[in-house]
């Protein structure tokens, strides 16, 4: 396991903030869809993991579905801004999960996957597998970037449009890429999609364990 997000994280341990107001201006759009649609496949009082969960608004929207919610996030400040909307929270690499094997029945990851290094990813999926229960469902969002690679993973280093100075790195993936690490992973392929004309070129990928 490598250490490059480190990087990352102390990026955004300085840009929490601006991060969280920066959120609040934009519109959910289809993110917030998949999102809702995740939590209304599920049976009532879930148990669901927001991994990756910054500021929190996601977290919120899944307990306020119905569900139980744990948010993890590996940036401190990060969570200090989600208190403010939910109160299961927990300090992690999720290269690391501090969670019980087979407890959780979803996994809700917006974007946050995208900072995990290539060489991490087959074992960071494999944990997701880990604490999932037999039937466990995820979605998970990705990007393979602007002009996708002939490689199936590359990572980028990119400036913060609204922080001058600091970087964090994007890890891009092909839909293929990662449809073929996470059958290796043991999950069985619902859905990819991918969202038209995204700057990133963003899809998701729906998926969940064998019952």
């Amino acid at each position: 396991m490598t250490d490059a997000p480190l990087h990352t994280r102390a990026t955004y341990e300085v840009i929490a903030r601006d991060y969280e107001q920066r959120q609040l201006t934009f519109t959910r759009g289809w993110g917030a869809d998949l999102r809702d649609e995740l939590a209304a496949s599920l049976a009532p009082n879930s148990c669901v993991a927001d991994i990756g969960c910054g500021p929190g608004f996601d977290a919120a929207a899944l307990r306020t579905a119905g569900h139980r919610v744990i948010g993890l996030d590996y940036t401190h400040a990060m969570l200090l801004r989600a208190k403010s909307r939910h109160d299961s929270l927990i300090e992690c690499d999720m290269r690391s999960l501090p969670i019980a094997s087979h407890s959780l029945d979803a996994i809700w990851s917006s974007y946050a996957i995208l900072h995990v290094p290539a060489e991490d990813l087959a074992a960071t999926l494999s944990g997701f597998v880990r604490v999932l229960r037999p039937g466990g469902r995820v979605c998970l969002l990705f990007a393979h970037g602007a002009e996708p690679s002939d490689e199936p993973a590359h990572s980028e280093l990119e400036t913060v449009d609204y922080a001058p100075g600091l970087t964090r790195t994007y890890v891009y993936v092909s839909p293929d890429h990662v449809r073929a690490l996470m059958i290796d992973a043991g999950f069985v392929i619902d859905e990819i999609g991918a969202e038209p004309g995204a700057a990133r070129g963003a899809f998701w990928v729906r998926a969940h364990t064998p019952a």
